[in-house]
């Protein structure tokens, strides 16, 4: 299960949190001296080709690999400034568009967000490798969990990307991947719970989540892209997953020991959630509490690849009785 599943009281605070935070947080950039600064910078700066000839030839490479222009340049320095004038009045660290300032390095906007998420993928890289040479390819949830861990980690490579340089296409990647896999885990139970045989009403059931992924990839993308509506689905849907799973492990508590790794996995990841809650200014303009909610996450995967490595072996040793069952 991943990161993005949540529980229900949690989150509900969280969804309305964030998106209270996401409108009325941006003290930074409504003052008046960020106003000014900006203005003074693009004049300056960004006004003529020449002016942006000269920014570019003395801008940093990685910088330019990143593609930091010239107006983003002057925000990025306006926001600092801004931060310190704050600083002089006694006033607390202000937020910029509902974010908090960051200190970028080698050009990467926000790079402890950048790195926890490549600490997040690197697990699924691996421990798929692993289930992949455990798992007979013929066992009926190994295509399920290998799609699973390719999507995993193309979840948590848009995160990368995203706290790389936040771009509105980048943003938009990073939601609708981390609703994929929100949608997909779900889509993952329905099919565990149904036992050897899939029929009518298990597919109907992951035609159904389908829908309702494509239907909110297409509102997001074509009709608004709404925080608030998005944060609320995501809650909904992961809190669906995480209470159907446990209610799951309880079920086979006594007869499959190896749910407790999945309890282990899901009470875990819906606790990390609480840090989400934790808002402050990034601990050495690096780590805020997002995070470290992305630092937290990375280790509990290897528990719910030891659960799906151990409840596949447990499939394929009930399919291997009743081959004999047949032959006898």
């Amino acid at each position: 299960m991943d990161p993005k599943t949540k529980c229900v009281l949690v989150l509900t605070f969280l969804a309305v949190y964030s998106s209270y935070d996401l409108v009325s947080a941006s003290r930074g950039d409504g003052s008046g001296f960020q106003k000014r600064c900006l203005s003074s910078c693009f004049a300056l700066n960004c006004s003529t080709p020449d002016r942006i000839e000269v920014f570019h030839s003395n801008q940093p490479l990685f910088e330019h690999w990143l593609q930091w222009s010239c107006q983003d340049e002057c925000r990025y320095t306006c926001m600092w400034e801004t931060v310190e004038a704050f600083h002089r009045l006694g006033e607390k660290t202000p937020q910029f568009h509902g974010k908090w300032p960051f200190k970028r390095i080698f050009g990467v906007q926000e790079p402890a967000s950048a790195f926890f998420s490549v600490l997040n993928f690197l697990p699924h890289a691996i421990l798929l490798r692993r289930f992949r040479r455990k798992i007979n390819s013929s066992t009926r949830m190994y295509r399920v969990w290998c799609l699973y861990g390719i999507v995993s980690m193309n979840t948590w490579l848009w995160s990368t990307v995203f706290h790389t340089r936040d771009f509105d296409w980048t943003e938009k990647m990073d939601y609708f991947c981390a609703f994929s896999i929100v949608t997909y885990s779900l889509m993952a139970f329905i099919l565990r719970l149904c036992g050897p045989n899939w029929n009518w009403t298990s597919n109907a059931a992951c035609v159904a989540c389908l829908a309702m992924f494509v239907n909110h990839i297409y509102r997001m993308a074509f009709v608004k892209f709404d925080y608030g509506y998005n944060m609320t689905l995501n809650v909904a849907v992961g809190a669906a997953n995480s209470l159907c799973w446990i209610a799951w492990i309880i079920w086979h508590w006594n007869t499959k020991p190896h749910v407790k790794n999945a309890l282990i996995s899901v009470l875990l990841l819906n606790g990390t959630i609480l840090l989400e809650l934790l808002d402050f200014p990034p601990l050495l303009w690096s780590f805020d509490s997002h995070s470290l909610w992305h630092l937290s996450t990375a280790p509990i995967h290897w528990f719910w690849y030891k659960f799906i490595t151990a409840d596949c072996l447990d499939l394929q040793a009930d399919l291997q009785a009743e081959n004999k069952k047949k032959l006898v």
